[in-house]
């Protein structure tokens, strides 16, 4: 099977490409809910906890990509 060519030519696109105006008001909000979740992940005494179902579930849709049918339980 012969790759799929989404964005053939169009990338990295160009600085004109990209609305600056609408990204940049976001990135301070979105850095500090990053930084609460690390806040969250020190104060826990295990943080696998939290993090292995996460884990698992990339898991998951990850060997769906190469065709394998899994389940979380699984």
């Amino acid at each position: 099977m012969p790759p799929v060519h989404y964005h053939e030519g169009g990338f990295p696109p160009g600085d004109d490409a990209i609305d600056w105006r609408r990204i940049v008001p976001r990135l301070g909000s979105t850095a500090a809910a990053v930084a609460r979740y690390e806040v969250m992940l020190r104060a826990i005494p295990d943080s696998r906890i939290l993090l292995s179902p996460l884990s698992t579930q990339e898991a998951v849709l990850s060997s769906r990509i190469e065709g394998t049918r899994a389940t979380m339980n699984e």
